[in-house]
């Protein structure tokens, strides 16, 4: 027990450094070297406003810019001469020697002037020198950062959108080769549908919610490929939470906590009691939620007592904020709004195809393998997961109204557990009804 808990720890130590030296680096680049891209970028978002609107199988989708005008505004405004202030407050519209007036974090909606609110305005405000109210967003790592401001060196906001999905299309092909060469066919094509119908089209059209897919893909490729086995699950799953909370602005966390663990179930496709693996499954959630809160509650701890900031405090009004907590009165209304707005979002051709696959499969494994085909131990992880998502914005249910063009994409959660549903296990079925009539053969 001490051997595990001194591994977290290292872990965690760990984990806190390399975050911390990655963003230090970060800081000290020169705000003149990014000038350049940096004007491109914020010519390229002006254009095609705060929301990007395009179609895709029929469906209507837009992208985000209003998060990807505030990444911008906050790793330009970093100060070169104050690098830990800047890595902790996180501040956007800031000049140094030159804004005058600051805000805090602050809890509920972001603040606003003059009744006019653009995020992309602000960014391109700040390259024009214009003085402003510098906001502080420090209740994030931030963890983007390093990342996006070593690429504005040379590429611009559309070019590192398409680097960066490069680098999940990769990922998803090195996965789904895995799963193939591994599991079967017919998983592989579950994982790659559940993609597409979760509006993968997207996710190189914007960068706020592309993170937690990145950590979850990796970590998913790290199962797929046997590195991660059975002893040192959980330890990857405290880890990869650890990486969501660096990364995420609270996108779509739970991308990155459950692809991993639907991946791990998949690959290793243990034999267990229905308790037991209830058991294990609670385990790995447990993991991954405590890697998550340990990373950001170390982060509003420090920014408090490092720069005397109550970003502890506004957290934790941001939970009751979130889930909506303080409108109890209104909750089942709510509630039913934020599932319509995610499932008004999620829902396509693409969605009714994955459907119309999923139920055709899951009526030929049926006729094959008898009517026990979906009553299946190891089938209860993909069930679990299937209604998670749900749960999830019940529980942050004003995050996920307000916040849904971007929240309805855990969904790919859902969609990947229901194929698994109708084709998991398929391949042994197969293997032991052939080695059934081998020994058959050899009786006779």
């Amino acid at each position: 027990m001490k051997k595990v808990i001194s591994r977290y720890i290292v872990a965690y130590v760990f984990f806190i450094l390399i975050g911390f030296i990655s963003l230090y680096i970060a800081s000290r680049i020169p705000t003149d070297a990014i000038r350049e891209k940096s004007v491109e970028s914020s010519k390229i978002l002006t254009e095609q406003t705060e929301k990007v609107r395009f179609n895709f199988l029929e469906k209507e989708l837009y992208a985000d810019n209003s998060s990807d005008a505030i990444m911008l505004n906050i790793i330009y405004s970093m100060d070169y001469n104050n690098p830990l202030e800047s890595i902790m407050l996180c501040r956007r519209n800031y000049i140094p020697n030159y804004t005058t007036e600051y805000l805090a974090d602050v809890n509920g909606h972001l603040p606003f002037e003059n009744g006019h609110f653009s995020m992309v305005e602000e960014y391109h405000n700040l390259l024009e020198g214009k003085k402003q109210i510098s906001y502080e967003y420090g209740r994030y790592w931030h963890g983007y950062i390093p990342i996006i401001k070593v690429l504005l060196l040379n590429f611009n906001i559309t070019q590192i959108r398409n680097i960066i999905f490069g680098v999940v299309v990769f990922l998803l092909i090195i996965l789904l080769i895995l799963i193939y060469r591994n599991v079967g066919f017919m998983q592989a094509v579950a994982v790659l549908f559940a993609f597409i119908a979760a509006d993968l089209v997207v996710w190189n059209k914007e960068l706020h919610g592309i993170f937690p897919m990145l950590v979850g893909l990796f970590t998913s490729v790290l199962i797929a490929s046997g590195l991660i086995t059975k002893k040192n699950i959980n330890l990857m799953l405290f880890i990869n939470g650890g990486l969501v909370a660096f990364y995420d602005l609270l996108t779509t966390p739970l991308v990155g906590f459950l692809m991993p663990i639907v991946i791990y179930y998949l690959v290793n496709n243990e034999d267990k009691k229905w308790y037991i693996m209830i058991r294990d499954l609670a385990i790995n959630g447990i993991n991954c939620l405590l890697g998550y809160f340990a990373i950001w509650i170390t982060k509003w701890f420090l920014t408090d007592v490092l720069f005397g900031t109550d970003i502890m405090g506004v957290s934790i009004e941001q939970i009751f904020y979130r889930t909506g907590i303080q409108r109890a009165d209104d909750k089942m209304k709510a509630i039913s709004k934020a599932l319509k707005l995610n499932y008004d979002k999620a829902v396509g051709t693409a969605t009714y195809a994955l459907v119309t696959f999923g139920c055709i499969a899951g009526i030929i494994n049926t006729i094959k393998y008898g009517d026990k085909f979906f009553v299946d131990v190891k089938k209860i992880p993909y069930y679990i997961c299937l209604v998670l998502p749900v749960i999830w914005i019940m529980l942050v249910v004003n995050h996920s109204t307000i916040h849904h063009f971007f929240t309805y994409k855990n969904v790919i959660i859902m969609e990947l557990s229901f194929l698994l549903i109708t084709c998991d296990n398929k391949q042994k079925v197969k293997e032991e009804k052939t080695v059934y009539k081998i020994d058959e053969k050899e009786e006779k």
